[in-house]
């Protein structure tokens, strides 16, 4: 059995985090429909697919290059090359937010139209700390504080923007880009407090050899993070390139339909991300140890308990949708339509279990990477035909290419695990004898 008493406490905190991060975004989604209307907020969730693409322009795996390269120290010499590493990654992130915010001049008067001057400066500013948010979040995750890194990446900016919304009463684009921008630079200021202890005990056993801005550093982190870095900017594309398409074809009311309805469908992989987040670790030491009959079992484990979760969660907002409908401020028979045909696509995700974790973990992430970008750039060709008739079907485009892509993750799994699992059984023979 992949779960003990042991391991109950962790999976019980892990999916909270998680869970807290899926509602936080729902309740972000929802305060943002429901104060500022269904059209203005299609340009809001356009301008936010925006933000999210250029952060991760911004931060270009500097996060998790800050984690694999901590985690891989010792503690002693962990702690005194925190600091450096940290103020490496801020130098690094704020050289490409320069050029972001150089390329935005030029382009915010394209991309938005009513790209305001304090629009402008609320974007900017909320895009940098949310940057270094994500970025300084990796020495969480490498200190082994997983919850306190989920819940810097993703629960505070949305569960407080979803908040302020509600308690100020904010209607209005500059309102709700001030708004976030100025909890960004809350949570950055709490971040902060919480890594100074590190950071003063950094300072103090910062050995001579070793400057606070070290050029060495800067190059060997940014050399870490190139193929790192290009696999999330792929990602991020396959997640909002179809709001890209939508909103420059379409209506602003259609990207708000597609977006709470994709919101609602995402939140039946939430069983999927918890599971991998406990599973992770059992994955890598079964591959490190050659162990693929048993990697094999706990793969089919994992995913009879993530399609029996996403069964009972698709099912359940189905039964509610009428509720859920009114809460996103959405046609009922829009929501339904746009869910089922989205959720097919998150449902196909979560039956083929973790093929794509257990891939990346086999050192064969560049086939995740090529996959990715094969199937959503075919999807989002046709995404851009279908956008001349109707959202529905981009919705298709969208869910083919999500199963389309999880399914070929999986046929590589099968392949991959078939041919190791051959080859073990020979190298055992060939002991035996």
């Amino acid at each position: 059995m992949i779960f003990n008493k042991e391991s109950l406490l962790p999976l019980f905190l892990t999916a909270f985090c998680r869970g807290s991060g899926a509602l936080s975004l729902l309740f972000l989604t929802v305060a943002v429909t429901n104060r500022v209307g269904v059209e203005t907020a299609g340009v809001f969730f356009f301008s936010q697919a925006v933000f999210l693409f250029c952060v991760n322009m911004c931060k270009w795996g500097s996060d998790i290059v800050l984690c694999r390269y901590l985690a891989s120290e010792s503690d002693q010499s962990r702690n005194s090359l925190i600091l450096s590493y940290a103020t490496s990654t801020i130098f690094l992130v704020s050289l490409r937010y320069a050029l972001v915010v150089f390329v935005l001049v030029f382009l915010g008067k394209y991309i938005f139209l009513d790209y305001s001057k304090t629009w402008a400066l609320s974007f900017n500013a909320a895009l940098l700390a949310h940057s270094i948010i994500l970025s300084l979040a990796g020495i969480f995750q490498a200190f082994r504080a997983i919850n306190t890194y989920v819940l810097y990446q993703s629960v505070l900016n949305p569960l407080l923007s979803s908040i302020g919304i509600w308690f100020f009463d904010v209607s209005t684009m500059d309102g709700l880009w001030q708004l976030i921008m100025i909890v960004s630079l809350l949570v950055l200021m709490a971040m902060i407090l919480q890594l100074s202890p590190m950071f003063l005990k950094s300072r103090k056993t910062l050995g001579s050899s070793r400057k606070l801005l070290d050029i060495k550093l800067i190059k060997y982190i940014s050399k870490k993070a190139k193929n790192i870095g290009a696999d999330q900017i792929v990602t991020s594309l396959s997640k909002h390139g179809y709001i890209f398409v939508i909103g420059f074809f379409m209506a602003s009311t259609d990207v708000t339909f597609f977006t709470v309805s994709q919101r609602f469908a995402m939140t039946i992989s939430f069983v999927l991300l918890v599971i991998n987040a406990i599973t992770g670790p059992i994955y890598a030491n079964l591959i490190e140890n050659e162990n693929y009959k048993e990697l094999l079992n706990t793969f089919y484990e994992n995913v009879k308990i993530c399609l029996g979760g996403a069964l009972v969660i698709f099912v359940f907002i189905l039964l509610f949708s009428g509720l859920f409908s009114d809460i996103g401020n959405l046609p009922r028979h829009t929501f339904i339509y746009l869910f089922v045909l989205l959720a097919l696509g998150e449902i196909i995700n979560v039956a083929t279990g973790s093929s794509v974790l257990v891939l990346q973990m086999s050192d064969r992430s560049r086939l995740v990477l090529i996959s990715s970008l094969v199937f959503n750039g075919i999807g989002i060709c046709f995404a851009t035909l279908a956008s001349q008739q109707s959202v529905f079907l981009v919705a298709c485009c969208v869910a083919a290419a999500v199963a389309g892509h999880n399914l070929n993750c999986y046929r590589l799994f099968r392949r991959f695990s078939s041919i190791e699992n051959t080859s073990a059984d020979m190298i055992s023979k060939n002991k035996a004898r």
